[in-house]
């Protein structure tokens, strides 16, 4: 297996795919739309010895496994999302360890394409040069913002930088891997939460905010939020919780509006519902 021309394959289909989707080399993708957008149907399931599955026939399906992380689920379509574009067939894939290597070239090619679908070099740099940053400098609280704004999760960020980007070394990644979650969520909230959180800044570009009920969106000083789906968190005038299914919108001083999305995270069904109140069971 020749990994560096399969590489190279994989980032040229990801970047043809955004290009023929209109989607800016820059920008976050949402795996789920684009997918949806591609004229492949989505559905969360519960499989706990599942990762994702991609079927060509009747028509295009991927499935994901609901029970993994949030980043997680978003990568996998991304994956499944691969094997459509190669053309690859019928694919099972099994639960297995985040980053760990793939067994088949074209475990490798979708692999490879998720990463360069949702974490292309310049949506990675340009993440981090807006908030003047750099990965190889950034502490993990960095990392992390990065990491919510492009979609994915935090050690999966960390080994693309590492591994694919070589923008940091394999000593510093591993250094970072090592940290905790709730230690990361902790330090940014300033106390200990059980939650997921949302540290949206002023140089968030993405015009979503995906998150579950419950998590927490840190938002910046004069930011306003509408609707209905979360509310602002006793003491803290900037912070919301997601306390419902459905959708709100977020005005950043800037005048740049972004879409709160919350789902709920034992959705089960068709992507394209999960942000839907009321979805009638037939429809799924």
């Amino acid at each position: 297996m020749n990994t560096r021309e399969l590489s190279a394959q994989a980032v040229l289909a990801a970047g043809r795919l955004r290009a023929e989707r209109q989607i800016g080399p820059a920008e976050a993708v949402c795996p789920y739309d684009l997918a949806t957008a591609c004229k492949i149907k989505v559905s969360f399931i519960e499989a706990p010895s599942l990762e994702g599955m991609y079927s060509p026939e009747p028509r295009p399906a991927i499935v994901v496994n609901r029970l993994r992380p949030a980043g997680r689920r978003r990568f996998t379509c991304a994956h499944e999302l691969g094997h459509h574009i190669f053309g690859h067939g019928f694919r099972i894939d099994e639960l297995g360890e985040e980053n760990s290597s793939p067994t088949s070239p074209e475990e490798f090619l979708a692999q490879r394409f998720a990463s360069a679908l949702l974490m292309t070099k310049i949506a990675v740099d340009s993440a981090f040069a807006r908030r003047a940053w750099l990965p190889a400098t950034a502490e993990a609280e960095q990392f992390f913002v990065v990491a919510q704004e492009l979609g994915v999760g935090f050690t999966t960020l960390v080994t693309n930088v590492e591994v694919n980007l070589k923008s940091i070394s394999a000593a510093r990644a591993d250094a970072l891997r090592r940290i905790p979650l709730p230690k990361i969520r902790g330090k940014i909230v300033g106390h200990s939460i059980g939650a997921d959180v949302f540290p949206v800044d002023g140089q968030w570009m993405r015009s979503t905010v995906d998150v579950e009920i419950k998590d927490l969106v840190i938002l910046p000083e004069k930011a306003e939020f509408s609707g209905t789906c979360a509310s602002t968190v006793p003491g803290a005038p900037y912070t919301l919780i997601a306390t419902s299914v459905g959708k709100g919108i977020i005005k950043l001083q800037s005048g740049r509006q972004l879409s709160l999305r919350v789902s709920d995270e034992k959705f089960v069904g068709l992507a394209r519902y999960r942000h839907l109140e009321d979805i009638d069971d037939e429809k799924l």
